[in-house]
């Protein structure tokens, strides 16, 4: 006859069982490529644990949950943003390309000198997706590029001028 404490030994050995038969399971694994200046010019997940020729994309719930997970609840993950700037270390013009999911769009890009004086400011319209800044009179040194997107979300990309 089984009693209480045996019947809570079984259930917890269950678990840890059904525990270690999930984790063995294929899991996404959020995988970062960066470009040689530093920036992080791709994000994709693959598949841990996966037999060869099934598909590496996880279901977009179980990803949404990891992003949630690792970037906090304040991050975008519904949606995607994408903020490119280039070259970087720049000499003459920076290349700023940008995307947001639907309906948001960057409002304003500022380039601010390390003491905080802002050097540059511009204001863009939703429909636009790319800039030129010169940085031709600016000093060889550090600046950071600010981006405000249409929600009030900013983001800052160091910029390193030769």
């Amino acid at each position: 006859m089984i009693n209480s404490t045996h019947f809570k030994y079984l259930a917890c050995l269950g678990i840890l069982l059904t525990f270690f038969i999930s984790q063995s399971k294929a899991q996404a694994q959020l995988s970062f490529s960066y470009d040689a200046a530093g920036n992080q010019i791709t994000r994709q997940w693959i598949c841990v644990n996966c037999p060869t020729g099934q598909a590496t994309a996880a279901p977009s719930d179980q990803l949404i949950a990891l992003d949630k997970a690792l970037l906090g609840p304040e991050a975008d993950v519904a949606g995607t943003r994408s903020l490119k700037a280039y070259p970087n270390p720049v000499t003459e013009n920076l290349q700023v390309e940008w995307s947001a999911s639907e309906g948001i769009f960057i409002k304003s890009l500022e380039v601010f000198s390390i003491t905080g004086t802002r050097l540059f400011d511009e204001t863009y319209r939703k429909g636009h997706s790319d800039a030129s800044i010169s940085f031709l009179r600016m000093t060889p040194g550090v600046y950071v590029l600010r981006a405000t997107y249409s929600d009030g979300k900013k983001e800052n990309v160091k910029i390193i001028k030769q």
